[in-house]
């Protein structure tokens, strides 16, 4: 349960907040609690502001409730089942698998 709460709580947080796989998955600890707006250093070490909406917050909030994994300020906030940093790898198979499901097209993505 908490691995589909994970998942969940990546793709709401990459859809709703517009952040690329590698912004997302590149949060740590500290960098919970979101407030209104997260700061994110993206490509070429360019710092923006991003909005944070609700939904996403509430999606990771439920996944930390129920993840295995004590939330530390110096380690990954979305882990994977062994308790590293959540590959992209992973994400794109979550990815690829809703976008079946929902009968998307293979462009559509977070």
């Amino acid at each position: 349960p908490w691995i589909a709460a994970r998942d969940g709580a990546v793709l709401t947080l990459l859809y709703g907040c517009g952040l690329r796989i590698s912004e997302g998955l590149g949060l740590n600890g500290r960098d919970w609690p979101f407030r209104d707006a997260l700061t994110i250093r993206g490509k070429g070490g360019r710092e923006r502001q991003v909005p944070m909406l609700p939904v996403a917050r509430d999606a990771v909030a439920a996944y930390l409730r129920l993840s295995p994994w004590p939330l530390e300020p110096d380690q990954p906030l979305f882990r994977g089942a062994r308790g590293g940093r959540l590959s992209a790898g992973i994400v794109e198979t979550t990815m690829r698998r809703a976008r079946q499901a929902m009968g998307l097209p293979p462009t559509a993505t977070p």
